[in-house]
């Protein structure tokens, strides 16, 4: 079972593969290089050390396992934004929630 993977680690990974820096994607986000690192490091921990980003390379290369991340990440984030719309909806009646229109 993975325990602790956020959205937060999510959309940090993608800032960097989208960059191929820590530092560039560091200046796009709320938060410094170092503070970046690190949660690329915890986030390929608790994948069960898989490596996301070759880091002999300048740019930073993704790995096999982080082009796939990239894909499904990519894919959860939009999921996880459709959700949150789907639940500030759901607050406004059931008329207004598309994705649940019919549904019991």
């Amino acid at each position: 079972m993975i325990q602790g993977i956020s959205l937060r680690h999510l959309r940090f990974f993608l800032a960097v593969a989208q960059e191929a820096s820590v530092r560039r994607a560091a200046e796009q986000l709320p938060t410094d290089a170092s503070n970046l690192s690190r949660a690329i490091r915890e986030l390929e921990h608790r994948l069960g050390n898989v490596l996301l980003f070759d880091r002999r390379q300048r740019p930073l290369q993704l790995t096999p396992a982080g082009l796939a991340l990239v894909r499904h990440g990519r894919d959860l984030e939009q999921h996880f934004q459709r959700v949150v719309g789907d639940l500030r909806s759901a607050e406004m009646g059931p008329a207004a929630c598309p994705s649940r229109r019919g549904d019991v």
